[in-house]
C-alpha cells in the first residue's frame, strides 16, 4: 500500500506542478512555486506522522475518518473552483 501510496504521490506532483506553473504570473513563478512545494512536502511529511499518532492513540480507523472529510473538502473544491488552465 505504501508503494501505490508513492507511486501516486509521484505522479500527482507533475500535474501540480504544470497546472501552477500555467496560472502563476510569470515574474512570481519561482517563489510560488517554491512555496507550494514547500506545502506539499511538509504535507506528505506530516499527514503519516498524524495519521500514525492518531492510529496509535485511538484506533485504525480514526485517521481515515479525519483525513476522508478534507479530502472531499479538496475534491469539491478542485470541482467547483478549479479551471482549465490550457488556453486556447
Amino acid at each position: 500500500m505504501l508503494a501505490l501510496t508513492g507511486i501516486c504521490n509521484g505522479l500527482s506532483l507533475g500535474s501540480m506542478s504544470v497546472s501552477t506553473f500555467d496560472i502563476v504570473p510569470a515574474h512570481a513563478r519561482g517563489r510560488l512555486q517554491a512555496a507550494r512545494r514547500m506545502i506539499a512536502e511538509m504535507g506528505g511529511t506530516l499527514a503519516p506522522l498524524v495519521g500514525g499518532y492518531l492510529a496509535t492513540r485511538f484506533g485504525p480507523g480514526i485517521p481515515f475518518l479525519v483525513y476522508v472529510p478534507i479530502l472531499l473538502a479538496a475534491a469539491v473544491y478542485l470541482a467547483l473552483a478549479g479551471r482549465e488552465t490550457l488556453e486556447r
